[in-house]
């Protein structure tokens, strides 16, 4: 796959998670801005039209699940793959993920393989289902 073309947002408020997963798409070629919370995430959002969204469940501000309803409740946003990340495993917050419409979850910490694997089958499920 070809990644030079795809977009990728991470909105993650803990920096350190945010620049390790960072590192690990951009090597692979994918073009990845970063958000520190949702707020600023649906700004990116508009600006960068990114292909894929790596949102972190809790950050402070506006959070994950709150973004990725909003996202999903948007006409023109709803078509952006979510991919949900967080520390819990606790039933009750992988649901409200997924009620708040994330099309995958992935507990951390993660780890490169994982993230890639994740992230790969994710833009390939996208690409199957516009064609």
């Amino acid at each position: 796959m070809n990644t030079q073309n795809i977009k990728i947002l991470l909105a993650n408020d803990a920096e350190p998670v945010q620049l390790s997963h960072k590192l690990m798409l951009t090597e692979q070629g994918y073009r990845v801005e970063t958000a520190g919370d949702g707020f600023e995430a649906l700004d990116k959002i508009e600006t960068f039209d990114p292909d894929l969204i790596l949102l972190n469940l809790t950050m402070s501000g506006l959070s994950g699940i709150e973004c990725c309803h909003r996202i999903k409740s948007n006409e023109t946003t709803n078509r952006i793959k979510v991919i949900m990340i967080s520390s819990s495993t606790e039933y009750s917050k992988i649901s409200k993920a997924f009620a708040a419409g994330c099309d995958d979850y992935v507990v951390n910490p993660i780890d490169r393989a994982e993230l890639l694997l994740t992230v790969n089958d994710m833009l390939k499920f996208s690409h199957l289902k516009t064609v």
